[in-house]
């Protein structure tokens, strides 16, 4: 499963750095990451499941009981899935202005000339 601070980080580098070539280039990549998870790791509610333990924050003794079990759908999971899916998106619009600069309409433009 693809760490989702992954998406988090390269989305702020491209924002930062404004390298939306970057986007565009890695695009292949983040799209994977994203199927991936989505076909293995995700139930019916679009939550993403784990087994009790396999957080960040929990442990096991001998690798085989929780010290503290809470479930299979932890909240900073969820929390980190969420920020990730706003990365991918925001990803995905900076990689489409690099190929596509976009054109704002002229709105008051017809002011401007009368």
């Amino acid at each position: 499963m693809v760490h989702r601070a992954f998406l988090i980080t390269l989305a702020d580098l491209v924002m930062r750095s404004g390298d939306h070539a970057l986007a565009m280039r890695l695009w292949p990549v983040v799209q994977a990451a994203i199927d991936g998870v989505l076909k293995n790791d995700v139930d019916e509610f679009g939550l993403i499941t784990h087994e009790d333990a396999d957080t960040w924050m929990d442990a096991k003794e001998k690798g085989l009981r929780a010290w503290s079990p809470r479930g299979n759908r932890a909240v900073d999971v969820q929390t980190l899935w969420l920020a990730a899916m706003g990365a991918a998106q925001a990803l995905y619009d900076m990689a489409m202005e690099a190929t596509s600069p976009r054109q704002f309409p002229r709105v008051g433009a017809d002011w401007l000339e009368n």
